[in-house]
């Protein structure tokens, strides 16, 4: 698979092999810096809110991120996401947000989708990365109407995933390492 940006780093286009999976479209909404989520802990890694409700695929992508250097705050689906979601810009603390949301659509209560339009009212410029297992047109167009910056099907490969989210949140380098 080939991920090409444009100049503006907006223009995401793919090629992918059959059976590799593929990350697909533009994003939907305009860049936001890292740094403006981050202002109330610039001393601290961004934090990803992953929500999987599979245990096996939501512990090893929250284990590769950390090892990227993110905070990582699983959900086990989609009602523990719109919660933690809905709590970290309402009622948490400054160093509660979300800096990105990495989310399967069909899981138990409510899907991946669904929570991230509970948030869109929230926050509308939250970076979001949609996972699904039954790709279709129908579904990324709505993916993208809610916000997903960029959309993988499964399968897919885990270092295509890592490139997209170091691309919308670069992770935390201290200064003088």
């Amino acid at each position: 698979m080939m991920l090409h940006e444009s100049s503006d780093e907006r223009d995401w286009r793919t090629e992918s092999q059959p059976g590799e999976g593929t990350a697909s479209g533009e994003p939907a909404a305009a860049p936001v810096e890292p740094a403006r989520r981050r202002m109330s802990r610039p001393t601290e890694p961004p934090r990803v809110l992953l929500a999987d409700d599979d245990e096996e695929t939501r512990e090893m992508l929250a284990t590769a991120l950390r090892e990227y250097g993110y905070d990582v705050t699983e959900a086990r689906d989609g009602t523990e996401l719109a919660a933690f979601l809905t709590w970290s810009l309402v009622g948490g603390e400054p160093g509660d947000s979300v800096d990105l949301v990495v989310t399967d659509v069909h899981m138990p209560g409510l899907s991946g989708l669904e929570a991230l339009e509970q948030i869109r009212n929230l926050d509308p410029s939250l970076r979001a990365i949609v996972i699904t297992g039954f790709p279709n047109d129908a579904l990324e167009a709505d993916a993208r109407r809610l916000g997903a910056d960029v959309v993988f099907d499964k399968p897919f490969l885990l270092d295509n995933l890592l490139i997209a989210v170091l691309s919308l949140v670069p992770p935390f380098e201290p200064k003088g390492s």
